[in-house]
């Protein structure tokens, strides 16, 4: 049970960060200078990464906590 807490914590971060930088991209976005724009366009790809590897943590929480429930 101890390793699934781990990969829920995991998953908390990881959305949170995601969170975070989506709203710091949709603030670049809305910058006039081009450079600045892109990088708000970057640090949303990043954070769809982020948070579909916290999504998929959340999967793996469920499944290792369904797992050590059938023991």
């Amino acid at each position: 049970m101890r390793m699934a807490k781990n990969w829920r914590l995991a998953a908390y971060i990881l959305i949170t960060a995601a969170t975070l930088a989506w709203i710091t991209s949709f603030a670049l976005k809305q910058n006039a200078d081009p450079d600045i724009e892109q990088a708000g366009y970057t640090l949303a790809i990043i954070a769809a990464t982020l948070q579909t590897i916290g999504v998929a943590c959340f999967g793996i929480y469920s499944w290792k906590r369904k797992d050590s429930r059938d023991r």
